[in-house]
């Protein structure tokens, strides 16, 4: 166990101990609560408190929001609406008659019970619940007899593979892609954890299928000397500034892959050289959709496919994602088709989400694969690869 997992672990105890003792205090009969139930009371604020500490003093070390994100999603998810509802009740109990306490106390216990039930949807039943999205992009490089389907893998993110990444994997092949587009965030975990599960994540990368196999980036969780572990014996190439060339049924479709700093040298030489491959359509996938950023309005690339920003995974509606970790508009960090700097660019919300010590929530923001429909132009000419 390692210290954010630590204080994570102080954190969520000394929150929910600390929420069943103001319960206690709050709810005892009329006579005053025992000393010791508000000695717990008062303990369990202390321990909430060192597991606050601890995370904000890895937040400062590692340089992350993250656990600041987290103090405040405990906070407004389940201390302050349980303080708050106590001490309504302690206000209300004296006032109400025997004849319209429990009214009251069914309006104040749903109170409690609607934040409380977002926290836990969000928590534990929007991250799974899997989208797929559909979108159609026009490629007039590429012959039309058949559109070509790709599917767009973006931030895995997890430490194991349970199955919920098994029933990610069979909804892959059930798309029954012709190309597999993966843009990072594979793993997320300590270096022991990767150790003890690195050949759980070769061997779902290995169960994947499509006709033209796949190409993959890595992202900011990923090590640039595990890709091999994951994707050697697999139809998935890893491009590290790197482009491949493909002949396909539709055309020869060239596929850069840039590596996580796409503003360095190697990146961007990588970029113009795809510019200038010889090939019907030219894809770019990067971790990072900043990387639409850098290029030019008449740069020669027919599409951009990215994740990283995982839609923002928190959403509100009327002002989309509160927090992106991108300096492309916000519209765009969101996810889906759009275009910047006259190229199209495909962002993907991801399949799973921030683990460490982020809180492990999606609102109003659910995980989602993509089968982008590549469609070219009509023709009568047949192509067979």
């Amino acid at each position: 166990m390692d210290e954010i997992q630590l204080f994570r672990i102080l954190l969520y105890v000394g929150t929910a101990m600390q929420v069943l003792t103001i319960l206690l205090v709050c709810l005892w009969p009329r006579r005053r609560p025992p000393t010791g139930a508000r000695t717990l009371v008062a303990g369990m604020m202390m321990v909430t408190l060192l597991g606050g500490i601890g995370l904000v003093t890895v937040s400062v070390v590692t340089r992350s929001l993250f656990a600041v994100i987290h103090e405040a999603y405990l906070i407004l998810m389940i201390l302050l609406p349980s303080v708050g509802v106590c001490t309504l009740w302690s206000v209300l109990q004296p006032m109400a008659s025997e004849r319209r306490r429990q009214p009251i106390a069914g309006m104040i216990g749903l109170g409690l019970l609607v934040p409380g039930a977002i926290g836990f949807h969000s928590s534990y039943i929007s991250p799974y619940q899997l989208r797929v999205e559909r979108e159609t992009v026009a490629l007039p490089g590429l012959l039309r007899e058949t559109p070509l389907r790709v599917a767009v893998v973006a931030d895995l993110q997890t430490e194991s593979i349970s199955s919920y990444e098994h029933a990610v994997r069979d909804t892959i092949n059930d798309l029954q892609p012709d190309l597999l587009l993966l843009t990072g965030d594979y793993f997320q975990g300590s270096t022991k954890r990767y150790k003890k599960r690195r050949s759980e994540f070769a061997h779902w990368f290995a169960g994947l299928r499509a006709t033209y196999g796949g190409f993959s980036v890595a992202g900011d969780t990923d090590r640039v000397h595990r890709m091999p572990v994951f994707f050697d014996g697999t139809d998935i190439r890893f491009l590290d500034n790197e482009i491949a060339v493909i002949d396909t049924r539709v055309g020869r479709i060239a596929v850069g892959g840039v590596a996580l700093r796409y503003h360095a040298d190697a990146a961007q030489r990588t970029i113009r050289e795809l510019a200038r491959t010889e090939a019907d359509a030219r894809i770019l996938i990067a971790h990072r959709p900043d990387v639409a950023l850098t290029l030019e309005p008449d740069v020669n690339i027919d599409l951009v496919v990215a994740g990283h920003t995982h839609g923002g995974q928190v959403v509100f509606p009327g002002v989309g994602p509160l927090i992106t970790l991108s300096r492309v508009p916000r519209h765009v960090a969101a996810g889906g088709l759009h275009t910047l700097n006259d190229t199209p660019i495909y962002v993907s919300r991801g399949v799973g989400m921030e683990r460490s010590v982020a809180p492990p929530v999606r609102f109003l923001c659910p995980p989602e694969l993509t089968l982008l429909t590549l469609e070219g132009r009509a023709t009568e000419i047949s192509r067979v690869p």
